[in-house]
């Protein structure tokens, strides 16, 4: 009898312990998932996970090319490669809210493409590749001219009636405050290509000045420059375009100017 009651104490307890062990991991699955719901990640943490994209499809960008390189990758690969590590730079630049560096990645983008289509439309008129392989970078080529189109419509839409002549002023005493060389940079290129679309030519000139990174005030004074002579304002543009260090880089605009056909 004594046995019987000690196995019936002992089964007891181990249904006890059991159903407070599951007790406990339900609450604790309770809990990890209310975390996981309510926690917001910051944008660090976006960002974060942008630039590892990035990265990787920088590495894969990389890999292409270098195969192209030794014959065993198709062109088709390179452009889809380019495009995929182009649409993640142009994501993190609109989280960012940075749709100077978008329009300039995908006019990047768009001069990439036109060159390689040049070269495919050789190759298929050399009778080296069939006709079907421009098909995939003329549909690649006007989707980007499509979202660049968009991007600009919307920037016109959104942007210059935040451009009067106090805001801009502003503007450009805000970013000589900001102590991190590339955020100052980007807030002075920003500032540049808005001041491009008014009259204020000192201010535009003031802030391409600024600009520490020859490289960044290049691309800059470039953009500028173009926004100047499509509006039929030649003079001005021609005036800034001496700001340019790169005697390549300046020839190509000069030779966009002199013939009117932007890129």
């Amino acid at each position: 009898m004594g046995i019987k009651i000690k196995r019936f104490l002992f089964c007891s307890i181990v249904i006890v312990l059991s159903c407070s062990i599951l007790t406990l991991n339900a609450q604790s699955q309770t809990e990890v998932k209310e975390n996981t719901i309510n926690s917001t990640p910051s944008d660090e943490e976006i960002i974060n996970l942008y630039e590892e994209l990035i990265t990787l499809r920088q590495r894969n960008y990389d890999q292409k090319m270098l195969l192209i390189e030794y014959g065993h990758s198709a062109t088709s690969e390179l452009i889809k490669a380019e495009a995929s590590l182009t649409d993640a730079r142009i994501q993190l630049a609109e989280f960012k809210g940075d749709f100077e560096t978008v329009t300039i990645e995908l006019e990047k983008l768009q001069r990439s493409l036109t060159d390689m289509r040049k070269k495919q439309k050789r190759d298929v008129d050399m009778g080296n590749m069939p006709i079907d392989t421009l098909i995939e970078i003329d549909s690649k080529l006007l989707e980007t001219k499509i979202r660049l189109l968009r991007l600009k419509k919307n920037k016109t839409e959104k942007i210059i009636p935040n451009n009067d002549d106090s805001q801009l002023e502003l503007r450009l005493n805000a970013a000589g405050r900001i102590n991190d060389s590339d955020l100052k940079n980007k807030a002075l290129v920003n500032i540049a290509l808005a001041a491009s679309k008014t009259d204020k030519l000192d201010l535009m000139k003031n802030s391409l000045a600024r600009i520490n990174d020859q490289s960044e005030r290049n691309k800059a004074v470039e953009a500028c420059v173009i926004n100047l002579a499509k509006e039929m304002r030649t003079e001005e543009a021609l005036l800034i375009v001496d700001m340019i260090n790169d005697q390549n880089l300046k020839n190509d605009i000069l030779m966009q100017i002199a013939t009117s056909d932007f890129k």
